[in-house]
């Protein structure tokens, strides 16, 4: 959230992260990859840190369909983590924010059902 360069780490430095994170297995990581398909390099990749070597049990990635479905201002997002941590950050979030509108609902089921991902691409 509030990345107003709209940046992306390539692999390489994700990789050198995850490596240095392997020093500290009791941090937990929060990976932003709401740009994941907004990458205009030669790569046109976006790494997914919980896809790095032991990053996946304790990373949560946060998304949402903003900007690869232009839906901005429908404010529809979505967390991907293990059980662990999403029973956690449920618990928090039923407390301090109501469920997604359902018109945004509606328009995150379109995105995923109607649009090809050829268009994606």
């Amino acid at each position: 959230p509030s990345n107003p360069t709209g940046g992306v780490h390539d692999q390489t430095l994700c990789l050198e992260l995850a490596k240095v994170l392997d020093s500290y297995p009791s941090v937990a990581i929060l990976a932003d990859e709401i740009y994941e398909r907004l990458i205009y390099s030669d790569s046109g990749k976006c790494p997914c840190f919980a896809g790095l070597p032991n990053m996946f049990e304790r990373t949560m990635t946060v998304n949402g369909f903003s900007k690869a479905y232009a839906m901005t201002g429908m404010r529809l997002g979505y967390l991907a983590a293990p059980a662990r941590l999403t029973k956690a950050v449920t618990t928090i979030q039923s407390q301090l924010t109501s469920c997604a509108g359902s018109i945004s609902q509606a328009a995150g089921v379109a995105a995923l059902t109607l649009v090809p991902e050829t268009e994606m691409e």
